[in-house]
């Protein structure tokens, strides 16, 4: 006999951590406290068509109650109720779930339930598997070939007070019987007719039922000629726990959420004051993807508008890193623990310019379950939103040796929006003379560029529409250091933005050529 399971796993870790609930069993004592974390499976037998969809019903039916000695303690109607986590006292529990369709008597509708006690206790990891059969009462019918010998139109009826089901011919489907309270047996009826005409019929029970287990009526013919009471005809009771060789899986999807703030309320504040903001993410099994979106990140200087931490490269994770915005994943097959943080940090939060931002997070997991959150910020016009000029890749306070291959990249930041851009180059060897020789001048405000549009353009800089009224902006001369580095010396270029305020930022940039 093979065992029919719908297990839901329960991991009880006994942790010093506590969370305010309502309940006088819920830990508000951070000594011997547990944190309860569910996972569900649901098995059928192979004859059932898996599809997503009755996966997803049946996460939606479950029921799951949490209760202590003094009664009921938690409920959860739909996996997608029960939280990632729950902290619970020491002391002694059960848990019980219930899922599926409780109806009479059906071929298609089937319950499942799992009871299975549990204790917490102080200082102690504890894990619990609650393993939940079918609760269904299982009935089958199957006929010895000879019996088409001799009956004709045979059908076996099975029934309790409450409901029926008539198995038709070699009907070879399993019936699922839920039986009133009360009632321990199930009724049975052959009828057909025999090879003279004549109706048959015999009846018969099948006495102490229990849930969980299938019971076949083997209909077998002895050969004997009929007689009164068609003894020619035997119906043999076999029972045995319902049979599983195949799974699909129902959990709780995973979890997205703030820390120490509600996700779902918008974060406000003035423009360099927001501070960090981390968010977490819980799943029951391994993540597949992780990902961050949103629609204003290359406006803010990303290389695009979503990322999947999963799948990203390591040049990537660092670029998101220096612009302030980083994530850890830890994994604990033992504890069946799956946690991801993102942390926004102050050095991407203070420099949101002015506006609505929001990021959407979404986590799929292995069983191509996803939940989502959105970080959303609300960023107010602040007293100190004077223009910043930042570099990842320039020493903004030496000098940088050009080579061919320097990426030279400034980040521009005003949330007021850039009203000129004005740009200065000192240098004793590449002179006004030697720039206005090639088209350029030795200051211009990419700005308002005038006649100098066109050969900027082609150096790669940004001017006109491309730099008014923006709040953030990458100055990128990387295509100019291969002018030049023909000419020796140190080259510095001064940088002056300001914004429609009227504040403005400075830097220069120091560049060194050594040719031998």
């Amino acid at each position: 006999m093979k065992r029919y399971f719908n297990q839901i796993a329960l991991s009880i870790l006994a942790c010093s951590i506590m969370v305010s609930c309502n309940d006088n069993d819920v830990s508000s004592d951070a000594v011997g406290d547990g944190r309860l974390t569910l996972t569900t499976i649901v098995s059928e037998d192979v004859t059932v068509d898996y599809r997503t969809n009755d996966a997803d019903a049946l996460a939606e039916k479950c029921v799951v109650y949490i209760s202590s000695e003094k009664g009921l303690i938690r409920k959860y109607e739909g996996l997608a109720d029960v939280p990632s986590e729950l902290w619970l006292k020491t002391g002694n529990y059960v848990a019980e779930a219930w899922t599926g369709d409780s109806v009479p008597a059906s071929f298609d509708a089937k319950y499942y339930r799992g009871y299975q006690p549990f204790e917490i206790k102080r200082g102690e990891n504890t894990s619990v598997t609650l393993t939940c059969g079918i609760a269904n009462v299982v009935v089958s019918v199957k006929y010895d070939k000879e019996v088409a010998d001799a009956l004709s139109g045979y059908t076996m009826v099975v029934s309790h007070s409450g409901g029926k089901l008539v198995y038709e011919g070699d009907d070879v489907r399993k019936g699922y019987f839920m039986m009133p309270t009360g009632v321990s047996y199930l009724n049975w009826e052959l009828t057909g007719q025999t090879i003279d005409g004549d109706t048959f019929s015999k009846k018969g029970v099948i006495p102490n039922v229990k849930r969980g287990t299938e019971y076949r009526l083997n209909v077998k013919y002895t050969g004997n000629l009929p007689d009164v009471g068609g003894a020619w005809i035997n119906v043999e009771i076999d029972d045995s726990e319902t049979i599983v060789d195949d799974q699909f899986a129902i959990m709780a999807s995973p979890e997205v959420s703030g820390v120490n703030f509600e996700l779902s309320e918008t974060q406000t504040g003035e423009s360099g004051s927001i501070g960090v903001r981390k968010v977490y993410v819980t799943a029951s099994s391994q993540l597949q993807s992780l990902i961050i979106e949103c629609d204003k990140f290359t406006a803010l200087g990303f290389d695009a508008n979503a990322f999947d931490f999963f799948v990203i490269t390591d040049d990537c994770r660092e670029s998101l890193l220096k612009k302030g915005i980083k994530q850890v994943y830890q994994a604990d097959d033992a504890t069946g623990k799956y946690n991801s943080v993102v942390n926004f940090s102050d050095k991407f939060t203070d420099k949101l310019p002015a506006g609505e931002y929001k990021i959407t997070i979404t986590a799929t997991d292995e069983n191509g379950l996803s939940g989502s959150g959105v970080l959303s910020f609300e960023i107010e016009q602040g007293t100190a939103n004077a223009p910043t000029i930042t570099s990842e890749t320039l020493n903004l306070d030496g000098a940088n040796i050009v080579t061919e291959e320097l990426i030279a990249k400034v980040d521009i930041n005003a949330p007021n929006g850039i009203d000129t851009f004005l740009v200065e180059i000192i240098s004793e060897t590449l002179n006004a003379e030697v720039l206005e020789s090639v088209g350029m001048a030795a200051k211009f405000d990419l700005a308002h560029p005038g006649d100098l549009e066109e050969v900027l353009l082609e150096l790669g800089f940004p001017v006109g529409d491309d730099v008014v009224g923006k709040t953030y902006l990458q100055f990128d001369i990387s295509e100019f250091m291969g002018l030049l580095v023909a000419f020796d010396g140190e080259h510095c270029f001064k940088l002056t933005v300001t914004d429609a305020q009227g504040e403005s930022a400075e830097a220069i940039l120091k560049f060194l050529v050594e040719n031998e």
